[in-house]
């Protein structure tokens, strides 16, 4: 159950209320200055084009909290389009229910194509990683690998689906550990090969592992 934080506002509005199962969606912060510019400029290098999927991607980051967002054809069948989002604030940024309904109805009421419409969550797929022979581990040398692989994974990671799987090289791991501040010399055991994702699944780093 919610109450109006201010009573006299809304006075036609009931005092109480109680929310379904779904939960809220949305409630986020002020959209900051550099999400919005980051907008602008992807706007400007992708204008709208009547219907295309990247106009489906800027109608998602429209939505305030959405942080980022993919659109990928034949998400359920030829002719249809689904979309992936992320959204701030959750955990490793998978929408819940409510963050889902809010972007669905966003995008219902701007697409201009009446194409079969599909808005989901990105399926969280472990990403569970081995170092070995880490020739300064210390504390804070692990810290700083765990943060650079994370970020990594916010620059290259996207949904994998059946008409654009996504491929986590290997390579890309090695390098952000490289990349820590204090990593001198590494060996990476696990993951030992890429790593292809397909079904709306998504890599979000779990436990690194040292031995």
């Amino acid at each position: 159950t919610v109450e109006r934080a201010d009573p006299t506002q809304f006075p036609n509005l009931e005092l109480e209320a109680t929310v379904a199962s779904g939960g809220i969606g949305g409630g986020a912060d002020t959209e900051t200055d550099a999400s919005l510019r980051a907008r602008i400029l992807d706007r400007k290098r992708r204008p709208p084009q009547g219907g295309a999927y990247s106009d489906y991607e800027q109608f998602a980051r429209a939505v305030p909290g959405v942080i980022q967002a993919w659109a990928f054809p034949f998400a359920d069948a030829p002719g249809t389009v689904g979309v992936w989002f992320l959204f701030e604030g959750r955990e490793n940024g998978i929408p819940e229910a409510g963050d889902i309904a809010l972007v669905q109805d966003a995008l219902e009421a701007r697409r201009l194509i009446r194409a079969g419409l599909s808005v989901a969550a990105p399926v969280p797929a472990p990403l569970t990683i081995t170092i070995a022979s880490l020739a300064v581990d210390t504390v804070q040398t692990r810290a700083a690998i765990s943060a650079s692989i994370a970020a990594m994974l916010v620059r290259r990671a996207r949904p994998g689906v059946a008409s654009a799987p996504f491929t986590l090289s290997r390579s890309w791991i090695s390098e952000a550990i490289s990349l820590a501040v204090g990593e001198d010399r590494h060996f990476l055991i696990d993951p030992s090969g890429d790593i292809t994702y397909v079904g709306g699944e998504m890599p979000v780093l779990d436990t690194i592992s040292y031995v």
